[in-house]
């Protein structure tokens, strides 16, 4: 999963709660996502998601993104999970899907 799509998405769900807690849980997923091994990631999840838990208006979104982003297909969008020397991002095939869409399909 590219990270941009995670940021998409979390900018999207975080218009529900207050712009200060919106701030803290931005700055939390991009710590995840640069986690440097799994016992790091694990180690901030931990933290991040018992901090969530018993901050008052995140109750919904700690939900969201555990069901969502933390477990089953779409989990593995941290930089510790993708090869060295693999691209992070897919922009570059998006881009080249938009050209035939917009030339090919007219979409």
């Amino acid at each position: 999963m590219c990270f941009f799509h995670v940021v998409v998405n979390l900018v999207e769900r975080t218009h529900r709660v207050p712009s200060d807690l919106a701030s803290l849980v931005t700055a939390d997923v991009y710590d995840l996502h640069f986690s440097r091994s799994d016992d790091e990631f694990k180690e901030r999840k931990l933290a991040i998601l018992t901090h969530w838990v018993v901050t008052s208006g995140l109750e919904d979104f700690t939900a969201y993104f555990k069901a969502q982003w933390l477990t089953g297909t779409f989990s593995a969008w941290q930089c510790f999970r993708s090869p060295i020397g693999v691209a992070k991002t897919n922009n570059p095939v998006e881009q080249f899907n938009r050209v035939i869409k917009q030339r090919y399909t007219q979409r």
